[in-house]
């Protein structure tokens, strides 16, 4: 006798959210899931295959990797809603985790890849990098880590500001946001003078070399120049 209507009820259960998550935020989760997870498959076919999305063809609208505008658009909702839960009291591991997530999942990691050849290098760990004769790169193994030229933490109130728009947003990404593949033992060099989370007093606040060249970390010219051209 129920018929349609049983499967009607059935569907919204499904998709109801859960205990105390109200449905308007639920929606907007739901909605930006389809692009978290999309790009976090990305990232991973990119890492372990090598081919580019272009590569992949034919691909559905339902298939196809999502936009860099749709990307920084998620980023800025997802930021958006993590200030304003950290306005409510979100505590501060919790904010310094999620944000440095979704920036690197949904922004930094698509080009070049996390440890790409393409990314900037320090002259110690180019050096590294070409004694691994093409290897594929495990930080922990081989010495290397990722570094951010602007730590993340110091970036906040730039990013909280940029969440009123998808424009805004991409600007700020573009202008602070640069990963850098550092040793670790550069990493522990930054960690002694205290810059591992923050910049050198009097630096200004977008100066992508003010941390290494305060610790005397060496950047060949090539890779200096792609420090600084992104």
């Amino acid at each position: 006798m129920c018929g349609s209507a049983c499967g009607r009820a059935t569907i919204r259960e499904l998709s109801a959210p859960q205990h105390s998550v109200p449905a308007k935020k639920f929606r907007r989760i739901r909605n930006l899931s389809p692009v978290i997870v999309r790009t976090e498959e990305a990232c991973r076919k990119r890492r372990t295959s090598g081919i580019k999305p272009e590569d992949d063809h034919p691909m559905s609208d339902s298939e196809r990797e999502p936009s860099e505008r749709e990307r920084v658009e998620a980023v800025r909702k997802i930021l958006k809603q993590l200030y304003r839960l950290s306005d409510l009291g979100l505590k501060k591991k919790y904010l310094s985790r999620i944000e440095r997530e979704t920036i690197f999942f949904l922004y930094e990691c698509h080009s070049p890849g996390k440890y790409g050849e393409e990314r900037p290098h320090s002259a110690a760990a180019r050096a590294r990098r070409k004694s691994l004769s093409g290897r594929r790169i495990k930080s922990k193994e081989h010495g290397l880590t990722y570094d951010h030229a602007i730590p993340l933490a110091t970036l906040r109130a730039e990013l909280k500001k940029a969440t009123h728009s998808t424009d805004a947003m991409y600007r700020a990404l573009r202008r602070f946001v640069q990963g850098v593949v550092i040793t670790t033992d550069e990493d522990r060099l930054l960690s002694s003078k205290k810059l591992r989370l923050r910049m050198p007093d009097g630096a200004d606040h977008d100066d992508k070399f003010a941390r290494y060249v305060a610790a005397d970390i060496v950047f060949k010219p090539a890779d200096r120049l792609l420090l600084v051209t992104k």
